[in-house]
Order: C-alpha cells, then structure tokens, then sequence
C-alpha cells in the first residue's frame, strides 16, 4: 500500500498531537494533509487517555502515517522524539514541522528549520476554508489556555495571519 500524500504535509512531535487531539482539530489537520510521525513519537503516547486512543486510532486508520527513522546524532539536549521529528521533517522534505517543545523550537530557529506549533494549527485550517474565523479564534483560545504559550507567541499568533 502506497503512502497518500495530500497537498500539504506535516511531521508532527507528541506534545502536538496531543494539543491538537484536545482541541478536536487532529482530525480535521487528518483530513486535510499528510501527517507523520516516528516510530519514537508513536511510543511516547502510549499512555491510556482519551486523547492518546484518538490518536492510536488515527494511526490504525493510516490518517497518521508512522515512519521508521535512523537516529543520528542530533543534539543530546533535545528529547529523542523531537530529535526523530526534525530527523524526519528533513528525510520526507515535509512541508511544515509541528513542535511545541520549546528546546526544540529554539534549536530549529538556530539551525533555519521551518517549524509551526499546534496555535498555528487553527490559522492553517482556516486558510483551507476548513473552520470559519470564529471557529478559528475558539481554537486558538483554547489552545493559549491549555498550551501555556509564552504571552510573546500568543501575540505572534493573533497579530500574523500569514504564516501560510
């Protein structure tokens, strides 16, 4: 079976998909473009909660494609599924990585590596004419509050609308 890919395409680190498994917009980001993760990724959510069946669900559908990567040698300082993240991000040459860890987001911007973080998410999804701005601007509340986003990305978020 060949791996469908959508018109945009998305490598994913755990913290992200749980955001956005919390919010309700995991399966509409599904629906909507290519999502992957690494076999790494996939074990950390092995935790019994609503949001980690979504996503093993997600998984046993094919809406969330888990690849096998090498490890190499990253730095030691980023945990080991944001290190398979960006490691897969540049093996698929994906069109954006979601990463919400903030080790990770800050070795990205050093290194000139896209990235996006789940508050991001909403805006891609209304662009796609996917959810309606008001939607949109629910999403991105609730994710401020349970993201607990530093007050500068917040603001980021809600003053750039064009990201995308």
């Amino acid at each position: 079976m060949g791996i469908n890919i959508k018109e945009k395409s998305f490598v994913s680190d755990s913290s992200s998909l749980i955001l956005l498994a919390k919010t309700g917009l995991l399966s509409l980001l599904c629906e909507n473009a290519s999502l992957f993760i690494t076999q790494t990724i996939e074990e950390e959510i092995r935790f019994d909660s609503i949001d980690s069946r979504l996503i093993r669900d997600l998984i046993a559908e094919g809406a969330i494609m888990v690849m096998k990567i090498e490890e190499n040698d990253l730095p030691v300082s980023l945990h080991r599924g944001e290190r398979s993240a960006i490691m897969l991000f540049r093996m698929l040459n994906a069109d954006y990585l979601l990463i919400d860890d903030k080790k990770a987001a800050l070795y990205c911007k050093r290194n000139a590596i896209p990235y996006i973080n789940a508050l991001l998410v909403p805006q891609y999804l209304r662009m796609c004419r996917i959810i309606d701005e008001q939607t949109m601007k629910q999403k991105v509340m609730l994710l401020s509050e349970i993201g607990h986003y530093a007050a500068w990305i917040r603001e980021y978020v809600s003053e750039n609308r064009h990201v995308f």
